[in-house]
């Protein structure tokens, strides 16, 4: 029995992406964590994470229906976990690219200096350089603070121009940086600590 043929196998609307695959027209019986991983990439690659893990867990689902109710006999245990891909270096220069000068500056200095991005808003100069001067900063934060302009008007260290031109805190940062990455950024900073390549 193919995994085309299985029942069940269009209840969820997946089966439009899967027929993309190889697995489609697969002996049902013969599948392993293999063959559906190998068809999860291509997936993911296509449509994303949350969709081809929701169309492979249906795969896996209506095998074990068919072989518990025997119609089909698998040689081998189904079990395949399909995590949520952890954060790249692609990405990370992807979202760097969608900020403007402000925003990367703020971003780098939170991931350099371990504070949240609402204490970024309100990061005044003398917050800034006694963290430098006590080494809590690595050296992207200490090039951000070294290379930032000083308004005398507001002492705060991240700012921006309103619409008459008088300088604001850099309110928005937050919600900004969170439609960019998509993310949370408790979730974000956690993901960027435990790349495999992390940049800094």
């Amino acid at each position: 029995m193919l995994v085309s043929e299985l029942e069940g196998i269009s209840d969820q609307g997946h089966e439009n992406i899967l027929a993309e695959t190889k697995l489609w027209h697969h002996d049902a019986s013969s599948l392993s964590d293999i063959k559906l991983l190998t068809a999860y990439i291509l997936l993911k690659n296509r449509v994303g994470h949350d969709i081809a893990q929701r169309a492979i867990k249906h795969v896996i689902q209506s095998v074990k229906r068919a072989e518990f109710f025997g119609l089909i006999r698998t040689g081998a245990d189904i079990d395949l976990k399909l995590s949520k891909p952890v954060l790249t270096i692609k990405d990370f220069n992807d979202h760097l690219e969608q900020m403007n000068r402000l925003e990367k500056r703020a971003f780098l200095f939170a991931l350099g200096s371990g504070l949240d991005l609402h204490e970024i808003q309100t990061l005044t100069w003398e917050q800034a350089l006694r963290m430098k001067r006590h080494r809590k900063l690595n050296k992207i934060a200490v090039d951000i603070i070294k290379s930032s302009v000083r308004n005398i008007k507001l002492n705060y260290v991240f700012w921006q121009l309103d619409r008459k031109g008088n300088p604001i805190p850099f309110f928005d940062v937050e919600h900004t940086l969170n439609i960019i990455t998509k993310k949370k950024w408790h979730v974000y900073r956690s993901e960027f600590f435990n790349m495999p390549d992390r940049p800094f």
